[in-house]
């Protein structure tokens, strides 16, 4: 083996350097919380993601024209918002982000699949406003639901 070059030692002391000042940054990091992350079985924060995609969703007239529209996907998703009840679209909105953010009886993870699954996927959205026209409104979710689930 050959003396190293004055560049390549620069070099060397560079990615040195670089690697220390990322180990300082991130040395607060919980290295435990990291490995899950990395190895897949964090819980991820669906939360954050939910409550800010769900009123993007259900306020779409095309996906959900009636207030029942929205009850029914609701209660797919595990959230009673009592459909009985005489409820603005805005307050049966509010009831299911505020649900979830609870998450008392609600599978987060389920929620957070299908959401992602329609807000990722433009083709699937427009099929559904489609097959709705289609259907003179009637529309049911849990054919979607089990597309989502049997293809991941």
């Amino acid at each position: 083996m050959s003396k190293p070059t004055s560049k390549e030692l620069k070099s060397f002391l560079n990615l040195i350097e670089e690697f220390s000042w990322v180990t300082e940054k991130f040395s607060k990091i919980d290295k435990n919380k990291l490995k899950e992350i990395i190895n897949g079985s964090e819980d991820v924060d669906d939360k954050g993601y939910l409550i800010g995609y769900l009123p993007r969703i259900l306020l779409d007239k095309e996906l959900f024209l009636k207030n029942k529209d929205i009850s029914d996907f609701a209660v797919l998703l595990g959230v009673d918002i009592n459909p009985k009840s005489n409820r603005s679209r805005n307050e049966m909105i509010g009831t299911i982000v505020c649900e979830i953010q609870e998450g008392i009886n609600v599978d987060t993870k389920k929620v957070y699949k299908i959401i992602e699954s329609l807000v990722d996927n433009d083709s699937l959205l427009n099929k559904i406003k489609i097959d709705k026209k289609n259907s003179g409104g009637e529309y049911d979710w849990n054919v979607v639901i089990r597309n989502i689930y049997n293809k991941g």
